[in-house]
């Protein structure tokens, strides 16, 4: 009881006393410990340890005032100056020490950051130097090796595994290299190679390798559509059609480009529609499709050849069978007249060239009165080339 009394009493007299001194002492008490606390930290963590030799700390400490003593101390001042005009002593006192601490904390970090940065950067460097000193020994001893085997099988080794080694050396000295250096593929530049040759002492040198010229690429040849369809009744192809024809339309199609292609497969189709809608002309799509991909599972397709400028045409009847067309009556010639039904013609071609596989899709719808030779429009679907 007489101990904690004892240690009571001397803290409420302690407290009395400090608030009794004056801002410089209160300071002081502040102060004392921080600097103990950072003498403790140096001697127990050593960092000098792990810094180089070479005008480190000064630079630790150069950044350090620069950066945070004068700006932080001339902020404390500034505070404590500013606390003057506090009335109440007590106050102004409390405030000029909370000022100084924030100086001081402030100058800490500041040391820690400078310190952190500086050691980072100085490790790697290092690092770089210790690749580059393991390199250049490794060139050494290549280059005071002696030859065992046949003389030229070694020299060439040598020098291939020479290079190997500047190639490192390159990646590491340069930024933004590029990838053909780094795989191998692309060859160092030759003035940066010699230089290196001649400090090893090396006799030998390397010439600008001239860049392969890249390969022409093939050209490709394409199938293209010759004209719109054309009337293919009794009259004779292009006349107009008349009670008793079936409705067909002749398509002719071409070969262009330098080489020759090979028509794997057709598909054709005429259908008689009510309007030209998107929806319409969509279905009549479908449809199409459908019934080819029914044709390829059951009739296996030939293939012929066409050489440039050829061309041929094929015979697209309102089915896919010929034996099923539509024999036009009076009221159909009617009906396609005056525009309450509409011809749509479809075709499709599979072909390849020299370099690859291509498709000609063509949809064309017959603007009324329909008369040879007609004035065809394109349908919004089905339409490629590729």
């Amino acid at each position: 009881m007489t101990v904690r009394r004892w240690i009571y009493l001397r803290a409420l007299h302690w407290k009395i006393e400090f608030h009794a001194w004056p801002a410089g002492r209160k300071l002081f008490a502040v102060g004392l410990p921080v600097c103990a606390l950072l003498v403790y930290l140096a001697h127990r963590f050593k960092p000098w340890q792990h810094l180089p030799k070479s005008g480190t700390w000064e630079d630790v400490l150069l950044g350090t005032v620069a950066l945070a003593f004068v700006p932080f101390v001339m902020a404390a001042y500034g505070g404590h100056i500013a606390a003057e005009a506090i009335a109440d002593p007590k106050r102004s006192a409390r405030v000029k020490t909370y000022f100084w601490i924030a100086c001081v904390f402030g100058i800490v970090v500041a040391f820690v950051q400078q310190y952190r940065s500086i050691t980072q950067d100085a490790a790697a460097k290092d690092k770089t130097s210790k690749v580059e000193d393991s390199v250049l020994g490794q060139l050494k001893s290549l280059h005071d090796q002696k030859p065992i085997l046949s003389p030229e099988q070694v020299e060439a080794k040598r020098r291939e595994d020479i290079m190997t080694l500047l190639r490192g050396q390159y990646i590491l000295q340069h930024e933004n290299v590029s990838s053909g250096i780094v795989d191998g593929s692309e060859p160092l530049p030759a003035d940066w190679v010699n230089q290196r040759l001649h400090e090893l002492n090396e006799t030998w040198a390397v010439g600008e390798t001239p860049r392969a010229s890249a390969k022409p690429a093939p050209q490709m040849s394409f199938m293209t559509l010759s004209g719109n369809p054309r009337f293919a009744g009794r009259g004779g192809e292009g006349a107009n059609f008349q009670v008793g024809d079936a409705l067909t339309f002749n398509v002719y199609y071409k070969a262009t480009g330098p080489n020759s292609i090979e028509l794997l497969s057709m598909g054709r189709f005429v259908a008689v529609e009510p309007n030209t809608e998107h929806e319409t002309q969509k279905q009549f799509a479908d449809n199409f499709v459908n019934e080819i991909e029914k044709e390829r599972r059951t009739v296996q397709p030939g293939s012929s050849t066409m050489m440039p400028t050829d061309e041929a045409f094929i015979t697209a009847f309102s089915a896919t069978d010929s034996t099923k067309s539509l024999v036009l009556t009076q009221d159909d010639l009617d009906k396609l007249r005056a525009g309450t039904e509409f011809a749509f013609v479809i075709a499709q071609f599979d072909y390849k060239d020299s370099v690859k596989t291509h498709h000609l899709r063509r949809c064309m719808w017959l603007q009324p009165p329909s008369q040879a030779p007609g004035t065809w429009h394109f349908c919004e679907v089905f339409n490629t080339s590729d």
